[in-house]
């Protein structure tokens, strides 16, 4: 009877309302881990890209996996010789797209904005470490080992500090010397 054709209505009802809340989409270049807000659990797989099913309550933990960048425009950093240097530099990392390696990343840095706040962080304190390696004078006459010593210290500390990700490159774009050492060369 008639209270059948309201219960069906009803029924009809909450599944056009829940069902778009508990549908999210994930792209082709990203990855994801459900959370549930209610129970604050996080789901127990990596989804890679299609549509989901995460319940009304849910949300998607997303992480890019194509090429991220950590850019350090006019940085300062002291060379060997306590002269200080100015860097553009650049750098390149993908998250890796491994359950093992979004799980750490979740536990350690919370989500994508936490994980690139630390790389870029990481890339910051290596440059200055790297830096206190070289002369200012030899900055002019090796770039490439400077650019080069960079790119392995990070690759090397990327690993060291399980960042679940892997450094496609560095790129030195600029080295502003002191004056003084300009005017000598």
């Amino acid at each position: 009877g008639p209270i059948i054709g309201v219960l069906v209505f009803i029924g009809c009802l909450l599944l056009v309302i829940l069902l778009p809340l508990s549908l999210r989409r994930v792209a082709s270049t990203e990855v994801a881990v459900k959370y549930d807000k209610v129970s604050r659990k996080l789901g127990d797989e990596v989804l890679s890209e299609g549509l989901h099913d995460i319940g009304p309550s849910g949300k998607l933990l997303k992480f890019e996996t194509t090429k991220r960048e950590a850019n350090f425009v006019k940085f300062n950093a002291l060379t060997k010789d306590g002269l200080e240097v100015e860097f553009d530099i650049s750098f390149n990392y993908r998250v890796r797209p491994k359950s093992e390696d979004i799980f750490k990343i979740i536990d350690n840095f919370g989500d994508q904005d936490g994980h690139d706040v630390y790389i870029k962080a990481l890339c910051s304190s290596t440059i200055r470490d790297v830096s206190v390696k070289f002369s200012a004078s030899t900055y002019y006459l090796q770039r490439e080992d400077f650019e080069e010593d960079l790119q392995s210290v990070i690759i090397q500390r990327f690993l060291d500090y399980n960042v679940g990700a892997s450094l496609e490159f560095v790129q030195v774009v600029n080295i502003d010397l002191p004056p003084q050492i300009e005017a000598a060369i």
